[in-house]
């Protein structure tokens, strides 16, 4: 796992610690396109599209290099609802801020060269987890 990763891992740590656990907070590296990253990210907590991609567009810009910044390439919002979403809950289950790293791997029809799957749970919310403390 390279230093970049770890950064993202930190932010996605500081995020849910936040804002509340992450469905699905994920890095897949780009397809023949070596270096490149896509987030892909679902929380409960999003309302929508655009508060997702602002809250973590804001974390990353403050987090990260200008050289780290260029390596992402695009960040996706899922619903949580999304299939794609449901398929990574069922495969996966990271919790406390573990990561698993895959390669080669079908799912949900799409081919995962290589990722990092930081955060996969159908998860407690913010409410909840406090409550246990």
């Amino acid at each position: 796992m390279n230093d970049l990763i770890r950064k993202i891992a930190e932010i996605e740590k500081s995020l849910s610690e936040e804002k509340g656990n992450f469905k699905l907070f994920a890095v897949f590296s780009k397809k023949n396109i070596e270096g490149l990253w896509d987030i892909v990210i679902s929380a409960d907590w999003m309302k929508n599209e655009r508060e997702g991609l602002d809250c973590i567009s804001r974390k990353l810009t403050k987090e990260l290099s200008i050289k780290e910044i260029v390596k992402i390439s695009r960040i996706v919002y899922l619903d949580v609802n999304e299939k794609f979403v449901h398929a990574m809950n069922t495969m996966f289950n990271v919790k406390d801020h573990d990561l698993i790293e895959i390669e080669n791997r079908d799912i949900n029809g799409i081919l995962v060269v290589k990722g990092y799957v930081l955060a996969c749970q159908t998860g407690v919310s913010r409410s909840e987890r406090v409550g246990q403390v």
